[in-house]
């Protein structure tokens, strides 16, 4: 058997079906790799998607017609800090966390389903599990140490973001939080997770658009019906 820690895994790239894609920086910009197989890379999951750079792109071109066009390229370029989150946000900032917003069958699950399948190790962690932790009840969110995405689909419109502190630190990254199981130690931790949050509609703060805009990008999804 062999044990690592938590922050000895890899922090960039995907092990996929056929390989293991990596990112390679020696030029400046971000250049994909795909790598073989091997022992000596700690993947703790395996994709059961394929890198193949010349696919037919129709399909993720139909996926995306659920958002409003000018917000396509944006929704893209939000995932895909997902396959070097460390390096990316170090070099371009911490990027907001996403509310996707519609009711109904609108595509929003879709798509979180979509990058599920590029990213088998994602969380859940609804609004409700932060409101949790303030509440004194650190547990809900203990495992997120472990991901490097977090895509709730149930989320309540009522929570008051301001109050989730912890959860403002995480998407921010300017203060460690806290990893904490029952009858073990708490773990202090910089979270390097990318959050969105499925909602009927985008929580509001109390007089404070700043809050959200600052903090947020809102995706609102088409209404098929």
């Amino acid at each position: 058997q062999t044990f690592t820690h938590h922050e000895d895994l890899p922090q960039s790239g995907i092990n996929l079906k056929n390989g293991i894609l990596q990112i390679d920086w020696s030029s400046g910009d971000p250049e994909f790799r795909l790598v073989p197989h091997d022992k000596k890379y700690y993947y703790l999951e395996c994709s059961e998607v394929e890198y193949t750079p010349e696919m037919d792109e129709s399909d993720c071109d139909r996926l995306l017609e659920a958002l409003p066009q000018h917000q396509r390229q944006t929704w893209l370029e939000h995932q895909s800090l997902l396959f070097d989150f460390k390096r990316t946000t170090a070099r371009y900032g911490r990027p907001r966390a996403g509310f996707h917003e519609g009711l109904g069958s609108n595509g929003k699950d879709s798509c979180r389903q979509a990058i599920a399948d590029i990213f088998p190790n994602m969380g859940a962690f609804s609004l409700s599990d932060f409101q949790l932790y303030e509440e004194g009840r650190p547990f809900a969110i203990a495992p997120l140490i472990k991901y490097r995405i977090s895509w709730a689909s149930e989320n309540s419109h009522k929570i008051k973001l301001e109050n989730l502190k912890q959860l403002m630190a995480a998407i921010a990254g300017n203060n460690q939080i806290s990893s904490e199981y029952k009858n073990r130690d708490p773990v202090l931790y910089t979270p390097n997770c990318l959050f969105h949050f499925n909602v009927n509609k985008a929580p509001v703060t109390e007089g404070n658009d700043s809050f959200i805009t600052t903090r947020f990008v809102i995706y609102p999804y088409r209404d098929w019906e």
